[in-house]
């Protein structure tokens, strides 16, 4: 993988606006260049004025919407587009893995499910109102009952994320009477994501919004608990396939929604 600083140089710029609110992200605007990357989120990218392109170990893929399960390596290629970004263990992800006609590997997505994501963040809506104007849309009453322990374990990491001090595997696992290595297959196969990782995600996310609010690079870096600016930079490029003073330096920012 190239470094930073050569990512930074190849790039051509990304430009729109971002809105992130807890678990939930959300990007309209112009793709630029990327690397091959992967998230812990799946991501929803719908093109706007043209199909939205990218590649994968399938190959090379477009359509007016796609959808990009977490863990997936893939490049976009640049244009227009509007992409949606869902922590896994979101209800809105529940909603469209239920509505996809395959979740486990790059796919179209239906356009049904597209109408209802650019239906709630069109231009003429408030967007105060576009991520509860979605999780409507989504019909996320139907969903089936949550699970109360992931739920449980899922308060915990987020709680964390506001103290120096991370919960570790054994602490989480002692909380539901499980082992260390029971908890690290419960919580694999409730979620699809190693505990470790999703920490790690979750800490970038972190960060993300930490830049967002206006935040220093450096500071942003440390605030979400990474060891410097150059981890941060690290863990970006892995996840999103170019550095995120690049990605956010022209960002415009929608509300930041608490």
């Amino acid at each position: 993988m190239p470094d930073a600083g050569t990512v930074s140089a190849m790039e051509t710029e990304w430009i729109g606006k971002m809105a992130i609110r807890p678990g939930i992200g959300l990007f309209r605007g112009k793709a630029g260049d990327n690397h091959r990357h992967k998230h812990w989120a799946h991501q929803l990218s719908i093109g706007i004025g043209a199909p939205v392109q990218l590649t994968a170990d399938c190959g090379t893929m477009q359509a007016r919407a796609l959808f990009i399960p977490a863990n997936t390596a893939h490049q976009l290629m640049p244009g227009h587009m509007m992409s949606l970004y869902m922590d896994p263990t979101t209800d809105e992800a529940r909603a469209v893995v239920s509505m996809m006609p395959a979740s486990d590997r790059v796919a179209e997505a239906p356009a049904g499910l597209a109408a209802i994501v650019l239906a709630s963040f069109g231009d003429d809506l408030p967007h105060e109102r576009s991520f509860d104007t979605l999780r409507a849309r989504l019909q996320l009453g139907a969903l089936p009952a949550r699970n109360a322990r992931l739920d449980a374990v899922l308060q915990i990491l987020h709680s964390s994320l506001d103290h120096e001090n991370s919960p570790d595997r054994a602490a989480m696992a002692a909380a539901l009477g499980m082992s260390g290595s029971r908890f690290s297959h419960w919580f694999r196969e409730a979620t699809g994501m190693p505990v470790r990782s999703y920490k790690k995600w979750l800490r970038l996310v972190r960060g993300i919004e930490q830049v967002l609010a206006g935040e220093r690079l450096t500071d942003a870096a440390h605030g979400a608990g990474f060891s410097d600016q150059a981890h941060f930079t690290r863990t970006f490029v892995e996840m999103f396939g170019l550095s995120p003073s690049s990605a956010l330096a022209q960002l415009g920012k929608m509300p930041r929604y608490r």
